[in-house]
């Protein structure tokens, strides 16, 4: 439900001036959903994603998600009849000859991308593995429990530097102290409430990244846990976890132009929740266990 959209002139104009979205007041969730968030999102990515569908309306399985590593246009889909196979080209090369040819079959490219994200599955497990090792170890237990008893401890603090401070403006409301000792006295306690009120939001902010990236990586972690036991690229498997792949060609050793392999370069989603990832256990984990990763 979104409300403040529109904000009076002045009460003795009826005209309104349309607010910048950032000023809008947005409640989220207030109403039942017909389909749930993820499905939602799966189709915003594929309504912005440049593709094209067969003469049936059918959408082929790499339509829009490969490009060209020379030129970065999108490759386009032809079918060899006499051998039965469809394969995938540099358009923009043989309408322009700005690019150099390019060439691959769908069988050849499935086949690399399938080892692409087996081995991306196997180095996110593991990272996830490290990930919950780390949140059960009695260090990280300790170090989260010394978090949560310093928060308290400054709040309270706080709650004191307050109190004191309401107290010196009583005394100096009932002439008990004079002006300069007041001004003196509540200069120095400012000073010290800002400093509490400094921490307390560090430590907040700490908490609250540290409950961001749990959520996130989880999340992250699932997303290719799901697809463990895969043994074949699907649409699906795509839409959920790739963002590009770049065919690119590699330098035959015999010099045969015609036979040189190609390369793809596999860009997946979630590169934030990644480095999240990462991040999080870089900065936590043993470093036998640092060296394990640098190794995957």
């Amino acid at each position: 439900m979104v409300q403040g959209k529109l904000k009076n002139i002045s009460y003795k104009v009826k005209k309104a001036k349309l607010q910048d979205p950032e000023d809008w007041v947005i409640v989220r969730n207030t109403h039942e959903p017909i389909i749930d968030e993820e499905l939602f999102q799966k189709a915003q990515v594929l309504l912005v994603r440049p593709s094209r569908a067969t003469s049936s309306g059918e959408k082929p399985m790499y339509s829009g998600y490969l490009y060209c590593a020379c030129c970065d246009h999108v490759l386009s889909r032809g079918h060899n009849k006499a051998a039965g196979r469809y394969y995938q080209r540099c358009g923009f090369h043989e309408m322009t000859r700005k690019c150099r040819p390019l060439y691959i079959s769908e069988n050849d490219l499935s086949e690399q991308l399938l080892f692409a994200v087996k081995s991306q599955i196997v180095l996110v497990t593991e990272m996830d593995k490290l990930k919950q090792g780390i949140l059960s170890s009695g260090s990280f237990i300790d170090d989260s429990r010394i978090l949560q008893s310093n928060l308290k401890h400054l709040e309270k603090e706080k709650e004191k530097l307050e109190a004191k401070n309401h107290r010196l403006y009583d005394d100096y409301d009932e002439g008990i102290i004079d002006k300069d000792l007041y001004v003196s006295r509540s200069t120095l306690l400012k000073q010290e409430l800002e400093t509490a009120r400094d921490r307390i939001a560090k430590i907040q902010i700490e908490m609250r990244q540290f409950k961001k990236v749990q959520t996130t990586t989880d999340d992250y972690a699932e997303r290719f846990k799901k697809y463990e036991t895969v043994t074949e690229i699907t649409r699906e498997l795509l839409v959920d976890l790739v963002d590009k792949i770049f065919v690119d060609k590699g330098v035959n050793p015999n010099g045969n132009r015609k036979q040189q392999p190609k390369h793809i370069k596999v860009v997946f989603k979630f590169a934030d929740e990644h480095k999240a990832l990462t991040a999080f256990i870089t900065e936590n984990m043993p470093q036998q266990s640092e060296n394990r990763l640098v190794a995957l």
